[in-house]
């Protein structure tokens, strides 16, 4: 589900690894060169993850952003929609529904030219879970987000032949941690009934339940993964009658097996089909290559149900695969995979460093399929950090405290000095580093 795929990427693989060392040829790093045609600037939708444009989610707080750069056209209070460039910036505010359009009461603070920022804490929205937004700058002007941006929704006219415009689009998604009651229906004459699982380590006195109408009950907070667990009822261990999932423990015996699909996150893993499929759960990179972290929830959608899994991941370089029922396949909607150390392969997921208070530009290298950056500030990892394509240049944005710093970028496994900066400093391999100052 919104992903798109171009039948001239049908045969299109990755291909292991030259060694290289920091600005060395011939010398020995591991630096994976992925082989994926027009890698960023075609299939945006799938490999590079659908990114909320102006927005997001960290700890209790909705972190709103403004990145002048990304926008060209504003509109005035008279709705009519101009193009304005290099417009000079000299304050930015919020408006929302729910602070009722107000362009004076959420002043956002300017990180640096390139970034706005405001901090709104949960307790703000109430129980308002969705939203549309918008910013104001120069108290003049409503900013006109792009047609092609991910969570924009139209702002409905009456009149026609006007330029159509959109607000953005909120949404604070599920708590981390979800309160799941556990219910245990009968045994009126029970003297004690406990739980016992994976959450309280097999505690068999930890969590004790507690008897009201003709069940037994017990609320626990639990984090979005898959749980192993019985009942004990006077000492007597027993399955959970109403919940036909199950799972050997390895020693012969089973137990009752609990699923929190994990639903929060601005990354999205979709697999269509797999109807009689009992779980779906992704592995990778990202979360230890842990099969039983993030599951999957079939959910129901126009043009039929699929499996969805949502996560926060951080930017850089990932492998994965999807697990139905225990067995591993690749994401069927991603084409661009690379063997594994098993012989098989893994999907390859790419999320670019979009955010934060320094911006890298590499100009050129239209034919590259990945950039990446690499310095002191990552331990010189090239998965880390990873470019993204717009125009005619690349960039990465990180964040980064007061400083000196050493960086290269690193193309196609080709490490290389940055050409718009002449601060070098020669290295252990005569190749020579960038120098960044963060001031």
């Amino acid at each position: 589900m919104g992903f798109f795929i171009l039948k001239h990427l049908h045969h299109l693989h990755i291909r292991a690894c030259r060694l290289l060392m920091r600005g060395g040829t011939g010398i020995a790093m591991f630096s994976v060169v992925v082989q994926c045609l027009c890698l960023v600037t075609l299939f945006p939708r799938y490999l590079l993850a659908q990114d909320n444009i102006g927005y997001r989610i960290e700890e209790e707080n909705v972190v709103f952003i403004f990145q002048p750069q990304l926008y060209s056209h504003y509109s005035a209070r008279d709705g009519v929609v101009k193009q304005i460039k290099n417009l000079s910036i000299t304050g930015v505010a919020v408006g929302c529904e729910v602070n009722a359009w107000s362009v004076a009461e959420w002043r956002m603070n300017k990180v640096n030219v390139y970034w706005y920022e405001l901090r709104v804490p949960y307790s703000i929205f109430e129980k308002k879970t969705q939203w549309e937004f918008k910013f104001f700058v120069n108290n003049e002007y409503w900013v006109e987000p792009a047609s092609g941006m991910n969570n924009i929704i139209p702002i409905p006219t009456a009149e026609q032949n006007t330029t159509k415009r959109y607000n953005f689009f909120a949404s604070i998604p599920q708590p981390t941690v979800q309160k799941y009651t556990f219910r245990l229906s009968g045994f009126p004459d029970a003297r004690a009934v406990y739980l016992a699982g994976t959450f309280n380590d097999w505690n068999p006195r930890a969590t004790p339940m507690m008897r009201k109408d003709n069940e037994w009950t017990v609320v626990l907070p639990l984090k979005p993964m898959g749980y192993s667990y019985k009942f004990i009822v006077d000492g007597s261990w027993k399955l959970d009658p109403a919940n036909p999932e199950s799972v050997d423990d390895g020693m012969g015996h089973t137990n009752s097996f609990l699923i929190i699909p994990s639903l929060r996150g601005s990354t999205q893993f979709t697999l269509n089909g797999y109807g009689n499929a009992k779980k779906v759960a992704v592995e990778g990179s990202f979360n230890g290559w842990n099969p039983e972290r993030h599951y999957f929830a079939k959910q129901q959608f126009q043009s039929g149900s699929a499996w969805v899994c949502r996560l926060n991941i951080h930017p850089g370089y990932y492998e994965y695969r999807f697990l139905v029922d225990g067995e591993a396949i690749n994401d069927p909607l991603n084409p661009v995979t690379i063997r594994n150390e098993n012989g098989g392969n893994n999907s390859i997921l790419l999320l670019p460093s979009k955010e934060g208070n320094v911006e890298f530009i590499l100009k050129g290298y239209n034919t590259a399929k990945t950039v990446a950056l690499a310095g002191t500030f990552n331990d010189w990892s090239s998965r880390r950090h990873i470019f993204f394509r717009q125009g005619d240049q690349w960039i990465c944005r990180i964040r980064l405290k007061q400083g000196s710093y050493k960086y290269k970028f690193v193309v196609d496994g080709q490490w290389i000095l940055d050409p718009a900066n002449k601060q070098i400093v020669e290295n252990e391999f005569h190749t020579g580093n960038n120098v960044l100052t963060v001031k």
